[in-house]
C-alpha cells in the first residue's frame, strides 16, 4: 500500500470525523426525547465559504434526529461516497487501521482536556483543527503518541464505522 496514498486517505477521513464530532459538539439540541441536529444559517454560511467539501454533511445532518446509528451511517455514507481526493479502496483500509484509532483517540484526548475553553464560547472548526494540530504536535503529546502505537493494538480504542464515537 502506497504510504502518500493512505496518507491522503488518513488525512481525509479524520478530517470528516473530526468535523462531525464538532457539530455534534455544538449543534445538538434536545427536543423532547430526541436529539437533533440544529446548525444556524451563518455558521452554514461559514461551513460552505471555509469547507465546501463538508457542506453536504452539515446541510444532510442539519435538522436530523441523531443518534449513535445515523451518526455512524451518515459518516460512514459520505466517507463512502462523498470524499474527495481519494481512492475510495483506500477508505476501509484506514477505517481499520490503528493509526486511525489512534489519530481519534487523541482527538477524544483534547477534547476533553479542552472541554471547559470549547464550551466556554462557540470556537469554529478551523480553530478546533489548528489547534488541535498545535496540542498534537507538542512533544509531550507526540511521546505519548509514540507510546501508545508501540503499545498492544488494543490499547487505542476503535473509532471506525463499526464503533464511532
Amino acid at each position: 500500500m502506497s504510504s502518500s496514498r493512505f496518507e491522503t486517505a488518513m488525512k481525509a477521513v479524520t478530517e470528516v470525523m473530526k468535523f462531525e464530532t464538532w457539530l455534534r459538539f455544538y449543534f445538538i439540541v434536545e427536543e423532547g426525547d430526541e436529539m437533533r441536529m440544529s446548525i444556524p444559517d451563518g455558521v452554514m454560511n461559514d461551513i460552505r465559504e471555509k469547507f465546501p467539501h463538508l457542506v453536504e454533511l452539515a446541510e444532510r445532518y442539519n435538522g436530523m434526529t441523531m443518534d449513535y446509528e445515523t451518526s455512524r451511517d451518515e459518516v460512514c455514507t459520505f466517507l463512502g461516497t462523498k470524499v474527495q481526493d481519494v481512492e475510495q479502496d483506500m477508505v476501509p483500509r484506514v477505517m481499520d487501521s490503528r493509526e486511525l484509532r489512534l489519530e481519534m483517540h487523541l482527538f477524544h484526548l483534547w477534547m476533553t482536556g479542552h472541554e471547559a475553553v470549547l464550551d466556554e464560547e462557540f470556537m469554529d472548526f478551523a480553530w478546533w483543527q489548528e489547534n488541535f494540530a498545535r496540542w498534537r504536535d507538542s512533544d509531550e503529546v507526540q511521546a505519548f503518541a509514540r507510546r501508545m502505537a508501540e503499545s498492544d493494538t488494543d490499547a487505542v480504542p476503535s473509532d471506525g464505522c463499526d464503533t464511532m464515537q
